[in-house]
């Protein structure tokens, strides 16, 4: 496996702390001594922080990749296009929503039209080619997903940055195809959008449940941590020797 950036090396280290702290909520869930309802609900809720998790990583990674990506840039013909829309679109929409219509507090009101104006003008020197001081908050208020974590929704998130089927491309590298036991691209792939459908059908399935008595069991869950792990991985590998 080829050397992982530091900034990116830091972000999959969180992750998979992460993860191994819900082995560890798992475990203590799991005890005998604890009744068969509370067993079933620290499956269900660790399913929920899992999901939660796995998507606040992709997101921390997406916003990386943009930092790498314009890093790299000298002018803005050097960015991709898609990236430089989502600048001007993806600010404006967060300006709008920051906006309370009818207020009459004016010290309010003038507070938030200054924030608007540094956010606005921030912005623009970034479009004339100001590249260096711009972190991960910045790019996150126009690098972010609107629904949950399935596949199309993980391309978005990279298309942006110029990556075309991430989750494809990830499927080249050994971890996804050790956990799958397969060899061919085509077939990880298909097996890892499928997983991902199913994850987050059985993730809803709790959230919206008000009254769970049965879950899908421990085994269940360690093998989508595993799954997890090995995506993560892939995904690190993958954004490396992309930049490369």
């Amino acid at each position: 496996m080829i050397a992982l950036t530091t900034e990116f090396s830091v972000i999959l280290d969180e992750f998979e702390a992460e993860l191994q702290s819900l082995d560890e909520l798992i475990e203590l869930g799991q005890a005998s001594s604890n009744s068969p309802r509370v067993r079933v609900a620290s499956i269900n809720s660790v399913t929920l922080i899992l999901a939660a998790e796995f998507e606040e990583f992709v997101r921390q990674m997406a916003h990386q990749f943009a930092v790498q990506v314009v890093s790299k840039a000298t002018n803005l013909r050097d960015l991709p296009i898609r990236l430089i829309d989502a600048a001007w679109s993806g600010t404006l929409d967060d300006l709008n929503k920051r906006w309370v219509g009818g207020s009459s507090e004016y010290e309010e009101l003038a507070a938030r039209i200054n924030d608007s104006r540094g956010r606005f003008e921030k912005m623009c020197r970034f479009l004339e080619g100001d590249f260096v001081s711009h972190d991960q908050d910045f790019f996150a208020i126009f690098i972010r997903n609107r629904n949950q974590m399935r596949s199309p929704e993980i391309n978005q998130l990279f298309r942006v940055c110029g990556i075309t089927n991430v989750c494809e491309k990830l499927c080249d590298h050994g971890n996804l195809k050790n956990y799958f036991r397969m060899d061919d691209r085509g077939k990880v792939s298909s097996e890892l959008v499928a997983k991902l459908e199913e994850f987050f059908k059985r993730r809803n399935g709790i959230a919206h449940s008000l009254n769970v008595r049965s879950s899908f069991g421990q085994k269940t869950l360690n093998q989508d941590m595993f799954f997890f792990c090995a995506l993560a991985r892939d995904l690190s590998v993958c954004l490396e020797e992309t930049l490369k």
